[in-house]
């Protein structure tokens, strides 16, 4: 993260699945991966702009919440807008971590039919860096053979009301030029897949894919009893590549957090270049 005094900012986004939830690959305790995690997460990206996480389990008094407060005391911890400490204990849930640094406040924001989700954060960030739309989320898979029937159903209904909101909310933001829309998350989805594609077709909602089309066979799933595909990313919307408020860089995906078993996921590392911004005249006089 560098940034003297009033001017860009070259900075880092995170985007990683911890794997919370249901694993069977490793006996080490939950609160001891996350803070691996989190240790491995400062150490490649220090001082990251958003950090977004999936598969948070947050744990009776959000105990495990308070890791991730702990290891990051620089940043402000967003949950999703459903949740209620001690609603939900035991279910994964995605957190946003933004950093403190040119922050000036942010608004949570929800899903068209979605608003009782926690598998997303979608929220609007002011910045000494201008106004920025981020939405973390986690789209539920449907690959549930050994589940009830009903169950399947329900994951089928609720992935199609995920695709249809992400669908809109993109398109809403696609040539924004003053609001850039960044999208980073656990997809389960293909780069070559129906979603992904529609999502990056420029006669659609129009995202650009930072990932290089050279590494989309690279998988950033990784399972020896479910297999391994190409799931995660990070997006910028056509108006945040077109505006003069950054210029991005490709993503890099990271093995290490599978390689050390922190995580059936690969951790996605984008980068950006935030142009500084004097702060409007409605905020300096807030300030008085």
């Amino acid at each position: 993260r560098k940034n003297m005094g009033k001017s860009n900012l070259t900075t880092f986004i995170v985007s990683y699945n911890a794997a919370g939830y249901a694993w069977k690959l490793s006996q080490e305790s939950w609160a001891s991966r996350l803070q691996r995690s989190c240790n491995y997460i400062r150490e490649t990206a220090p001082g990251a702009w958003v950090i977004g996480l999936s598969e948070v389990i947050p744990g009776k008094d959000d105990k495990y919440l308070a890791i991730l407060q702990k290891a990051f005391p620089e940043y402000i911890l967003v949950t999703p807008h459903a949740y209620r400490k001690n609603s939900s204990p035991r279910s994964a849930i995605n957190v946003l971590l933004i950093h403190r640094e040119g922050y000036r406040y942010h608004a949570t924001r929800t899903l068209e039919d979605l608003e009782n989700s926690l598998l997303y954060n979608y929220v609007g960030i002011d910045t000494d860096h201008g106004y920025y739309r981020v939405l973390n989320i986690h789209i539920p898979h449907t690959d549930n053979g050994d589940r009830p029937i009903w169950y399947q159903q329900n994951r089928i209904d609720l992935r199609k009301k995920f695709e249809v909101a992400l669908k809109k909310t993109c398109r809403s933001f696609a040539q924004e030029l003053e609001i850039p829309f960044i999208l980073l998350g656990d997809f389960n989805a293909t780069p070559d897949g129906s979603l992904i594609q529609e999502l990056t077709n420029p006669y659609g909602p129009c995202l650009f894919n930072a990932t290089l089309t050279r590494n989309w066979v690279t998988p950033t799933y990784i399972n020896p009893e479910r297999g391994s595909a190409h799931l995660d990313g990070i997006f910028y919307s056509t108006g945040a590549m077109q505006s003069d408020m950054l210029t991005v860089k490709e993503n890099q995906i990271l093995r290490e957090p599978v390689d050390e078993k922190m995580s059936d996921h690969c951790m996605i590392l984008g980068q950006i270049v935030m142009r500084y911004e004097e702060p409007a005249l409605y905020w300096e006089e807030m300030e008085e």
